[in-house]
């Protein structure tokens, strides 16, 4: 490939393509770097707290949603339909990430550290997904009915903490 130095150096920086002759070639990069226990545990803690703390905020409205409307006869089948909405909100918060964050901290070898690291990335991206997809998770914070909810915010800013330990 023709071309100036640092059009051969982005092209073998960013795509990971060697030239034959290397002369305009940045150093090789080395191996990718190794995850941060450290950074991965505080992670994985953030994630937790704010995990319960989201089943709870969730709890809490469908008790207001309940004796807000738990009285009203032409109520009764949306409100059960609304109750059994935000149960499978929980139901979807469950603590699956952080028994599989926990195999990825506990892992003794790097190979199998790294592959488990992997299908945690997967699992993480499906949470991530659910927290800014959902439409009625979306519509959680500051909501009508419990103003001063807030699920959704402190989730994203959880789930960065992750994927930023996970990178």
């Amino acid at each position: 490939m023709s071309g100036t130095p640092d059009q051969r150096a982005w092209v073998e920086r960013v795509l990971g393509l060697r030239f034959a002759d290397n002369s305009a070639a940045v150093p090789a990069r080395g191996p990718a770097p190794a995850l941060s226990l450290v950074k991965l545990a505080k992670a994985r803690l953030g994630w937790q707290q704010e995990r319960v703390h989201a089943v709870e905020e969730i709890h809490r409205l469908s008790a207001a949603l309940a004796q807000r409307f738990g009285a009203i006869d032409t109520q009764k089948s949306a409100l059960q339909a609304a109750l059994k909405r935000l149960e499978s909100l929980v139901g979807s918060l469950n603590a699956e990430l952080e028994t599989r964050l926990d195999e990825v901290l506990n892992a003794a070898d790097p190979a199998k550290r790294a592959a488990l690291s992997q299908g945690v990335k997967a699992m993480v991206a499906g949470v991530a997904k659910l927290i800014t997809g959902d439409p009625v998770m979306v519509a959680l914070d500051g909501n009508e009915v419990l103003a001063d909810m807030q699920v959704t915010g402190p989730l994203r800013r959880r789930m960065a903490d992750l994927v930023g330990a996970l990178i």
